[in-house]
């Protein structure tokens, strides 16, 4: 090929690579957690080891259980369930 013919600036006029970014462990941004869904009482009592009639009582009658209702609906939000049960621990030996 005849050099008089190369065109001055080819190599500039073409788009250059990127550099490639470095990579991390970890994201930018950590992801959100996904909510839980809501428990129906019967999911509830399940979690709970208790009949469904005691998930009512327990919301009802002694308004201890916090539920959300929904037209007609009642459900539980499952992070309320955990904290009913943890407030209800109790240190010491069982049967004295």
């Amino acid at each position: 090929m005849d050099p008089s013919k190369l065109h001055a600036g080819t190599e500039t006029d073409r788009p250059q690579p990127k550099e490639p970014r470095p990579v991390t462990d970890t994201p930018a941004t950590e992801p959100e957690p996904e909510p839980e869904n809501l428990w129906t009482p019967k999911r509830t009592a399940e979690f709970l080891g208790v009949s469904q009639r005691t998930i009512y009582v327990l919301t009802v009658v002694e308004q201890v259980l916090p539920c959300i209702r929904i037209n007609k609906l009642v459900r539980y939000d499952p992070a309320d369930v955990r904290a009913f049960v943890e407030a209800r621990k109790q240190t010491g030996q069982a049967g004295k």
